[in-house]
């Protein structure tokens, strides 16, 4: 019976997270891409005002390490691997 209850409050919490999705994709999108962040211990940091640079991804300490996406791509493309390079 417990298994029964733990299946229907997991496809509950799928549906909830569809209908979520095709109602406000945008904002769902951004909070993905927010915990992905959180998860990895990065930072967003955008471009200062006196400064119009490109907005960036920090965290960790030590030697600055910089990665370079290509071209279509963006600086979350490196979100999942930057838990192994940050100490």
């Amino acid at each position: 019976m417990l298994v029964l209850y733990a299946a229907l409050a997991c496809a509950a919490l799928l549906l909830s997270l569809t209908v979520l999705q095709r109602l406000a994709p945008l904002r769902c999108a951004h909070a993905a891409m927010a915990l992905e962040r959180w998860r990895c211990g990065l930072r967003r940091y955008p471009p200062a005002a006196e400064d119009p640079g490109m907005p960036y991804l920090a965290g960790g300490h030590g030697e600055l390490l910089v990665l370079v996406h290509g071209f279509g791509a963006d600086k979350d493309n490196f979100t999942r691997i930057a838990a192994y390079l940050t100490p």
